[in-house]
């Protein structure tokens, strides 16, 4: 559909390590027009909720020019761990994650 972004749910970048039964993933889209992941998390056991929790984002074209949001307020909580990942530090709960590249990267 013109004008429309394509949205991906199986290619570019994937979620790993995520500290399931205690934080839960709603949602994990890739809009690839835009270069940007969205991922809602939360808290899948509620008694963990506000407790210290990480997980991977692999795929990712240029990781540390990444840019990356949680509830809409940027956040130094993440740090590059390989050629095209990075892993997210937060707390169990239910959040709302953006994660941009500036340009793609040089993936196709």
């Amino acid at each position: 559909m013109a004008g429309q972004p394509r949205l991906a749910l199986t290619s570019g970048p994937e979620l790993r390590g995520v500290d399931y039964p205690n934080i839960g993933i709603r949602r994990a889209q890739n809009d690839m027009t835009r270069h940007v992941l969205t991922i809602e998390t939360t808290a899948a056991t509620p008694s963990r909720r506000g407790k210290p929790t990480s997980f991977t984002i692999d795929q990712l074209p240029s990781p540390a020019e990444a840019s990356i949001t949680v509830d809409g307020q940027d956040t130094a909580g993440w740090h590059v761990i390989g050629d095209n990942s990075i892993e997210l530090n937060l707390d169990i709960g239910d959040h709302q994650i953006r994660v941009a590249s500036p340009n793609g990267g040089s993936q196709p």
